[in-house]
Parts: C-alpha cells; sequence; structure tokens
C-alpha cells in the first residue's frame, strides 16, 4: 500500500508568498527577483516539502500505531476474560480434509480421556465415532476450532447432535479461534506436557482447553500469534509485546490464580513472582503436594517476605485436605507438631504479619541457653498448614486480623464464604454502622474494608469473568444461500479493528460491520449483537471469501 501526503495549492501558493516577503529584499531588480525565487522553489522543493511530509507521516505512524496497540490490547483483554465453562467434559475438534478432524476428548479437571481422528468423506463412520465418543464420556459440549474445514465440520456436528441416540445428553458445539494452535502443538512446553500424542492430537486438547478455560489455556501462546486486532506484523515488536504482556498480566492477577492447579505460564504473570519463582513454586508442590496455606507459599525457596506480599492477594487456595479439628487455629490456619519431654515447656505458635515464628512460652534465660547447647538428638519442628477459607477468596492476608474483628462484629463463621447467612449478617452490621464508621473502627481505611466485605458476600467459588460476554452455542446452523438483504441476525463479534468490526454470524465467512454502519455504538471481542445485511457480495473477492456487509441494530 502507498501513501501520500499532498498539499492542497492554496497552502503551497500562500507559504511560497510568506517565504518571497521573509527572504527576498525589498529594493531587488527582476533579474535577482527571478534568481531569488528559483533558490527558494528549489529549497521548497527538495528540502521543505520532503522535511514536513516525513514529519507528517511519522507523526500519523505514532499515532496509528497507538491507535492499533490499544486495539490489540483490547481486544486480548476480552479474550483472555471470556468466561470459562467449567464442570462438564469437553470435545475438542481441530477440522481437516486431507488428515481429517483430530477429537480430543477432556474431563472437568482437563485429563486427556480420549483422541482420534475422524475423516468427513467416510460419512458413516465418523458418525459412529463421534456418537460413541460422546455416549461413552457423557459429552454434552463441542468446541470445533474455525480454521480450514470449519464450516463443513460444522454442517456435520449440527446433524450429529440431533441424533436421537445422544438427545438425553442435549448437546451443543461451540466454535473457538484456534490462532496460535499448530504453534503451540510443536513447542517445547506442548511436548513437555503431551509426550506422547501426535502435534495435531495437542491442537485439538488446546482448542478443547480454551473453551474450558481460555485464560489459563491462551497464556501458553504468544499474544501476537492470537489473531486479535490487524497488520500487528507492521508494528515494532517491543512496544506490542510490552503492551501485550502487561494485558495478560493485568487480567490474570485481575481474575487470581489458583496455586494448586495452575501451570507455571499462568503463574508467572503473578505481580513479583516471574518465569523462575513459578518453577519453584510448582516444583515446591510437586515434591511436597498441594499447598493448604497462603502462608505456605513462605516455605518456597527464595520467596521472601516482600514477594509474598506482592503475590498472595492475587492467589487462591482451594486446599484439598479438610480442616483438623483437633489442633486450634487462628487466622493463618498454622500449627506446630513437636516430640518433647514431659518436663519441657509447652510449644506455642504465634502469627506474625510477615509470617510465622515459633517461640517457647517465657522461661529463665539460663534454661534457654540450657536448651540451646543439648539439642542433639531432637528432632526439628514440623510446621504443619491447615486450610483457611479465606485463602480462597482475594482478601490478602495483610487484612485478615481486620477480617475477623468484622467477622466477629457482625456474629458470623469465617467458614460459610459467600453464603446467604455470611450476606446477611456482614451487610446488617455495614447498615447499622456505616462504612466510614465501621472502617474507623475497624482502624482500616474504606476501600479496604469495601474490598473485605466483596470478599465475604461472593461465593468461594466466585469469577469475575461471569460478568464478560460468554462463548455462544449453537445447535443449528445458516447457509450462505439463506441469507437476503435486509434480513435480522444475532452474531458474536470475533474482531474489532479501527474501520469496523467483523461477526460471526453463523455461515462460512466472517461479516462486516463497517464504522459507518455502527451508529455510534461501541462493540467489543466477544459481544452479540443484532444485525441487518446490508450487502452481500457473492462474487468471491481475490482473497476467495463473499463479502458481506452489516448494520448494527443494537448490542445485546
Amino acid at each position: 500500500m502507498n501513501v501520500k501526503v499532498i498539499f492542497p495549492e492554496w497552502v503551497v501558493r500562500n507559504f511560497m508568498k510568506y517565504l518571497h516577503r521573509r527572504w527576498i529584499p525589498p529594493a531587488v531588480s527582476s533579474e535577482d527577483y527571478k534568481f531569488w525565487e528559483m533558490i527558494l522553489q528549489d529549497c521548497y522543493t527538495r528540502f521543505l516539502a520532503p522535511r514536513l511530509i516525513r514529519e507528517i507521516r511519522s507523526d500519523l505512524t505514532k499515532k496509528a500505531e497507538k491507535a492499533s496497540l490499544d486495539v490489540f490490547g483490547e481486544n486480548l483483554k476480552h479474550l483472555l476474560m471470556t468466561p470459562p465453562v467449567l464442570g462438564c467434559t469437553i470435545m475438542g475438534i481441530d477440522p481437516g480434509f486431507s488428515h481429517g478432524c483430530k477429537i480430543a476428548i477432556i474431563s472437568e479437571t482437563s485429563e486427556i480421556l480420549q483422541t482420534g481422528i475422524v475423516y468427513l468423506n467416510l460419512r458413516k463412520v465418523c458418525e459412529n465415532k463421534l456418537v460413541g465418543y460422546l455416549k461413552t464420556h457423557r459429552c454434552s459440549t463441542i468446541a470445533i476450532g474455525n480454521g480450514t474445514a470449519c464450516r463443513e465440520t460444522e454442517v456435520f456436528v449440527s446433524d450429529i447432535v440431533k441424533k436421537p441416540e445422544i438427545a438425553h445428553l442435549n448437546c451443543r458445539y461451540c466454535i473457538v479461534n484456534e490462532n496460535g494452535a499448530s504453534i503451540y502443538s510443536v513447542s517445547d512446553l506442548a511436548q513437555e506436557e503431551m509426550p506422547d500424542l501426535d502435534p495435531n492430537i495437542r491442537s485439538a486438547v488446546s482448542i478443547a482447553r480454551r473453551l474450558q478455560n481460555p485464560l489459563a489455556e491462551l497464556v501458553k501462546i504468544d499474544p501476537k500469534h492470537l489473531g486479535i486486532g490487524m497488520y500487528q506484523h507492521d508494528l515494532q515488536k517491543v512496544p506490542l509485546k510490552k503492551k501485550l504482556d502487561g494485558v495478560v498480566e493485568d487480567c490474570v492477577s485481575f481474575v487470581g490464580v489458583d496455586i494448586n492447579s495452575c501451570s507455571p505460564e499462568l503463574l508467572q504473570y503473578v505481580a513479583g513472582v516471574g518465569p523462575a519463582m513459578a518453577k519453584k513454586i510448582i516444583k515446591h508442590r510437586t515434591m511436597k503436594g498441594n499447598f493448604q496455606n497462603r502462608m505456605e507459599l513462605q516455605e518456597v525457596k527464595g520467596l521472601g517476605p516482600k514477594t509474598f506480599l506482592q503475590c498472595a492477594g492475587f492467589i487462591r487456595v482451594n486446599a484439598t485436605s479438610g480442616y483438623n479439628t483437633e489442633v486450634e487455629t487462628d487466622v493463618g490456619g498454622f500449627s506446630a507438631q513437636v516430640t518433647v519431654k514431659q518436663e519441657e515447656p509447652i510449644v506455642t505458635v504465634k502469627q506474625e504479619q510477615e509470617g510465622f515464628a515459633i517461640k517457647k512460652e517465657d522461661e529463665p534465660k539460663s534454661k534457654k541457653r540450657k536448651a540451646e547447647t543439648s539439642t542433639k538428638g531432637k528432632k526439628k519442628l514440623k510446621k504443619t498448614y491447615l486450610p483457611n477459607p479465606l485463602d480462597k477468596t482475594w482478601i490478602h492476608p495483610e487484612s485478615y486480623e481486620v477480617t475477623e474483628r468484622l467477622l466477629k462484629l457482625a456474629g458470623a463463621l469465617k467458614s460459610p464464604i459467600g453464603s446467604e447467612a455470611m450476606r446477611e449478617k456482614v451487610s446488617a452490621i455495614v447498615s447499622s454502622i456505616g462504612l466510614e464508621t465501621l472502617a474507623q473502627n475497624l482502624e482500616v481505611g474504606p476501600h479496604t474494608l469495601q474490598v473485605i466485605i466483596d470478599g465475604l458476600k461472593n461465593p468461594s467459588n466466585f469469577d469475575v469473568r461471569s460478568d464478560f460476554s460468554k462463548p455462544l452455542f449453537k445447535r443449528g446452523l445458516v447457509s450462505v444461500s439463506d441469507l437476503r438483504v435486509g434480513t435480522k441476525l444475532t452474531g458474536e463479534v470475533v474482531n474489532v479493528v479501527e474501520f469496523g468490526a467483523f461477526v460471526d454470524i453463523g455461515v462460512s465467512h466472517d461479516a462486516l460491520i463497517h464504522s459507518s454502519r455502527m451508529r455510534n455504538m461501541k462493540v467489543i471481542r466477544g459481544n452479540k449483537v443484532e444485525v441487518a445485511i446490508v450487502s452481500i457480495n457473492r462474487a468471491k473477492s481475490s482473497s476467495g471469501k463473499i463479502r458481506i456487509s452489516l448494520a448494527l441494530n443494537r448490542v445485546i
């Protein structure tokens, strides 16, 4: 594409008049005047005009790059913040013609249950195989990649889900963006995660996991390969990477990370962690088992108090073991097990802000020194961290003591986080005293207190992504031949650019809403929209796609 900067003739004339007045002496002969005129014209043509054009182009380029970075960042944010589809078994399909459609079924915990390949041209065999997979694993959700043969696969799957033998499953399917899946499937990370699988099957696993938990899966892929925006390869690499990495870090921090199920690729984006520390935390989890308590993070080698304070608020702990009723614990949920003689003093536990410290009760210094010099053969203290319900919330450990006092004032227990009783009691104490007064009584800021209140009211499994646009599931499909000018449809925004937005309306090609037909409404990636067809260019363009133009009616 060539871009030219052309100055209007009247601008050039006025500028040349200014140069004549500024540089040509008033009392000059006609010959000298012509000579001066030639000099000024030459200066303008060879020096001034090119310099002005370069500055204008440079300024426009910077503005365009900033606008593009903003578009990429916004699109990436809404892609990563797509609500997960949890609690169900998912079949991922990576469509294909000559090499067939790669199939992978994953469990509720992302474990691979079944893999296989089916060929669309062998319709009966393919149909029996897919129906068998769905029945065997009681799978009701299907994720189809949007690559080559996507629409042909969608036609086939839309017929499969209507089969009477799987009617009880109430199957549905969803088109999933598979950009970057092929790059991930041959990466070292994929090789480490799925060493026994063919790269093509890994793509199907990635597609299924993208629907199940988009944030956890997409952080494994370089953001520039996710198909967000347009012409990203024309941008400078460093600003683009900085922008996109910042968006990923913001999303991860906003959602939070379950320390007992996350991957190092997800954990490294938590504030204060980084790639090296993420690997140490995962190694600690692998060697010593799941974390039971946020405070246990301080046992990780190299994770100091400052790093703990940075990352603790973004980490959730869904502990697997039950609560130990034999040991009384404070907010931190920490106990000490020690083998001591009958006459030795009792060991007590004290929780401090920066972690845990174990100390004996007060005793004479001479006895302390004697005890310190006779430690040979005695067992070391073994720390046992117990689950704490507050670790499932976004309440920071620094605020646990304030939270305990708030619960005591409200007369509530901390175990039923997010229950109706908890919400009623917390709301009652806030209404009776007032947020500002309550914050003063608890010696904490109003904003911090509001965070604590929200953390107690929301269920422990609350996911902030539920407020964003959910995946669009289907049970039937529309053909291009069914479309007519003026037809109203609903679709999903799949990409946003400066000149408009591309919408998936369920046919073989995405359609475009030009910015001039948006009626001053703003859309973002993932929005569900109602549109009307403006024109259909059935003569295929040079790119081989049918051009469908839309007008935006409303954002659903």
